[in-house]
């Protein structure tokens, strides 16, 4: 018996087994970073993506708990209650600055957090971190590998900037 031909296979037959859940892996968190406008103004989108990603994992638990949150406050703004909305919002909130404070160095979360800081009502009191946010992503857009998340961050950021709410 070839034991490193038989180490080589098994690990092959391991690889194979565990990619298609590393496809839905990607896929899901390709999704979610399509669709963060849409699950707040598209309640089917915001509950099929909230299904997901309850009963799916991502693979990285902060960057999951942050869509969590996110997609909590999404399902907020789908409330027609005002005390519901603001609920559901802050439980949101709670579940991105745990995921945060779990992961203080990963720009994708802090990005969420300023997306969201950027686009709510000053009355809420949550935008406290946006410039300290802003200026963090902008130091570490290296680190972000996905291009099409990286050209999102630049332009939200260029948007946010020329719009006044940074």
């Amino acid at each position: 018996m070839n034991l490193p031909k038989t180490i080589a296979l098994l690990l092959s037959a391991g690889a194979l087994l565990h990619a298609p859940h590393v496809h839905a892996q990607v896929d899901l968190l390709a999704e979610l970073r399509g669709n963060i406008r849409p699950m707040f103004t598209d309640e089917a989108v915001c509950d099929r993506l909230y299904t997901r990603i309850t009963t799916e994992k991502l693979g990285n638990e902060p960057l999951q708990q942050g869509y969590l949150g996110v997609l909590t406050m999404a399902k907020g703004t789908h409330k027609i209650n005002p005390f519901s909305r603001l609920g559901t919002f802050n439980d949101g909130r709670d579940i991105l600055e745990a995921a945060i404070v779990t992961a203080p160095n990963s720009v994708e979360l802090r990005f969420l957090r300023f997306a969201i800081q950027v686009n709510v009502p000053s009355i809420l009191g949550y935008g406290e971190e946006r410039k300290t946010d802003k200026s963090f992503i902008e130091a570490r857009l290296h680190e972000v590998h996905d291009e099409t998340m990286r050209k999102r961050m630049i332009e939200f950021i260029a948007r946010a900037v020329a719009q006044g709410k940074v």
